[in-house]
């Protein structure tokens, strides 16, 4: 029993350091068209639901288990139910309890956050636990930053759609630069620390000085801006806090002086940046814009912001309580695409986030999500000031100092972006870290009087659950992308390559059934094989299949993407059936009252109107389709953007062109 114990204390840590360790560096490439975060969330969910299983078996060895502090477990419970409510009660509930495809970040996902910082608090005590933490830690952002700066330099053994050493940016195993610049700056100051207070010999000291100037060129090539102002901004209050702690007001005048002189000589002389960039990204021209608000990602910042605003003032009771729900904010964002958009973002795209913490949280979470987060974080923060202002100024302190800074770049970074799923992960355990240090004495035992039966009974349901949730709801997850991945290699060049495309969809939806995502893919599959099909009973067969989808479908009603193959369906289908004609048409026309700034929409209602030979009306779609479209002269236009916008008005002309043609003629 006494080894059982051991195996089983020794194991929960060996959980926690392999969570913290592989979830940064964990990506499947070429195999999986969602190389990054669907395996990061795959391994991080079935990881912890393994390691709650471990923990709940220790507890029932022991007898025992620890509860860190009661405030902090009522308000991450009140975190918890705030945050499942919105989901549940959201339009969105697809969306907002499993996630949307590219993120992953629903309902579920946001428990194993909860979950993770629960189980390390109540599994993390002593100091040599929290020291084997950062040194993994540091292991893990040593291979990041290795893996950078071997893609920056045209090394890397993989292919990307966008090569690192070609544009400029690296993005590591994190799988966008933005992503990297945030994972590394909140990384950084834990690698000085560990230089002061850790490390005692010189090799290690030297290792740490190399890991450091690695972080710091990986942070540089990441050409992060959000990152960069992050970690310069945690980096000054670091100093201001410190140089308070030790009581040097001349210094702290002198240094905030200098700050501001820097800031409004950056800042006058970004908005003042005439040029942009035409070719790829370099370090100049991104500290150059640094500030640069006009064009680009900084004036889709300031778009996004406007429209989560504007979408606030306008949300019913409901939703400013408890807003959209998780991850569905792409359906709210659809509405606010505006003619400038296609400007600074390629043409006809939207997020699914606002690219500001406290914005998303509010679209996301309502007025409820963000006070429940605000009270929780704002209480650890609270307790955080009590312990610097009573202890003495050990290598503890400094290192709730330390991840203090780390946790004031994380919000400084999301004030202008977002996080990943490797960022929510160190999130919670940094808060999980600081907990386990300041609460220590407020840690106390409680006592488990369970019957063997009862104990036994528990464990059954938790490992029966666990492997359900791992096996249906992660690990399939990863099936469905692999076989996703080999339809879109099949290609739709013949009747026999769109039915191997047709087998592949078919055993990715049979393995996430409730992907809307895959559901819309399925249907592009359809409509671009359609023609291959002669045969009455054949293109039957396909129609059917269009048609049943669309019946099984959810969420259809609000989702922009969606309700467009709806469209395209209905109207691939009014080829033979003109009744599907006015379904079609109804939705083009529901979608432009939705988003009357989307080209796409006017483009093809011209087309069903083509098809119906109403040749003056497919006119009108396509000049007003032109007239909603960005001027190609604008100065604001990159090289990348205008090649989109030229490409996409080429096209609606040269369909222009061959109408009046045909009408002058019939004239």
């Amino acid at each position: 029993m006494l080894l059982i114990k051991y195996f089983y204390k020794n194991l929960n840590l060996f959980l926690i350091l392999s969570i913290i360790f592989l979830i940064p560096l964990f990506f499947i490439p070429e195999h999986l068209v969602n190389s990054f975060t669907l395996p990061k969330i795959v391994l991080f969910r079935s990881s912890v639901l393994i390691l709650l299983f471990s923990y709940v078996f220790k507890v029932f060895l022991d007898k025992k288990f620890n509860l860190v502090n009661n405030k902090l477990i009522i308000f991450l419970f009140t975190l918890f139910l705030f945050i499942s409510l919105s989901s549940l009660s959201s339009d969105y509930k697809n969306f907002s309890i499993w996630g949307a495809y590219n993120r992953q970040m629903g309902l579920y996902s946001y428990l194993s956050f909860f979950l993770f910082f629960f189980l390390l608090v109540s599994i993390i005590k002593s100091k040599p636990q929290i020291e084997k933490i950062i040194y993994t830690i540091i292991g893990s952002s040593f291979l990041v930053s290795a893996y950078a700066l071997i893609q920056y330099f045209g090394f890397d053994p993989f292919s990307w759609s966008e090569i690192p050493s070609v544009t400029g940016r690296a993005f590591s195993s994190l799988g966008q630069p933005n992503f990297l610049g945030h994972f590394l700056a909140i990384n950084i100051p834990l690698t000085i620390y560990a230089l002061v207070f850790l490390a005692k010999k010189i090799f290690y000291r030297f290792f740490l000085l190399f890991l450091l100037f690695f972080q710091f060129y990986a942070l540089i090539f990441s050409l992060s801006r959000a990152a960069w102002l992050a970690f310069l901004g945690g980096l000054t209050v670091g100093i201001f806090i410190f140089l308070i702690i030790k009581r040097r007001k001349r210094l702290i005048i002198f240094l905030f002086s200098l700050f501001l002189v820097l800031f409004l000589f950056t800042f006058n002389y970004s908005s003042h940046y005439s040029g942009h960039y035409n070719g790829y990204y370099n370090v100049g021209t991104r500290i150059s814009n640094l500030l640069n608000f006009n064009q680009g990602s900084g004036r889709m910042r300031i778009n996004y912001w406007q429209a989560s605003l504007e979408e606030l003032s306008q949300a019913d009771s409901k939703t400013k309580l408890f807003g959209f729900g998780a991850d569905s904010l792409s359906n709210v964002f659809v509405k606010h695409y505006g003619k400038e958009w296609g400007i600074h973002e390629t043409i006809n795209s939207y997020p699914d986030r606002s690219h500001n913490l406290i914005l998303d949280i509010l679209l996301q979470f309502g007025l409820l999500g963000l006070l429940s987060f605000s009270f929780f974080v704002g209480f650890i923060f609270f307790n955080i000031f009590k312990y610097f202002k009573n202890n003495e100024k050990n290598s503890e302190y400094w290192l709730i100092f330390t991840l203090t800074i780390s946790l004031i770049i994380y919000f400084f970074n999301n004030l202008f972006s977002f996080s990943s799923v490797s960022g929510f992960v160190y999130f919670y355990l940094y808060l999980a870290l600081i907990c386990v240090i300041i609460f220590k004495h407020s840690r106390r035992e409680i006592e488990i009087n369970l019957s063997t039966v009862s104990k036994y009974l528990i464990l059954l349901f938790l490992f029966i659950f666990s492997l359900s949730f791992i096996f249906f709801k992660n690990i399939n997850l990863v099936h469905a992308d692999y076989y996703y991945t080999k339809s879109l290699g099949a290609g739709f060049s013949s009747r026999d390559k769109c039915l191997k495309t047709f087998d592949f969809i078919d055993k990715g939806l049979r393995y996430n059934p409730d992907s809307l995502f895959y559901r819309k893919e399925y249907i592009r599959y359809n409509l671009n094989c359609y023609h291959y099909f002669k045969d009455e009973e054949e293109s039957d067969w396909i129609r059917d299949n269009l048609l049943d989808i669309i019946e099984n479908t959810k969420e259809q009603e609000d989702n922009y993407g969606y309700r467009l193959y709806e469209a395209r369906i209905y109207s691939l289908l009014s080829q033979k059936d003109d009744v599907y004609y006015a379904r079609a048409e109804n939705i083009y026309k529901e979608l432009i009252e939705k988003s009357p700034y989307i080209i796409t929409s006017y483009k093809e209602l011209a087309r069903l109107k083509m098809q119906k030979g109403e040749v003056g009306k497919a006119i009108t779609y396509l000049k007003k389709a032109i007239e909603i479209s960005p001027l190609t002269s604008n100065k604001y236009l990159n090289k990348e953007h205008r090649e989109e916008l030229e490409n996409e008005l080429n096209s609606i002309n040269s369909i222009l062109n061959n109408l009046e043609y045909q009408q002058n003629n019939k004239n």
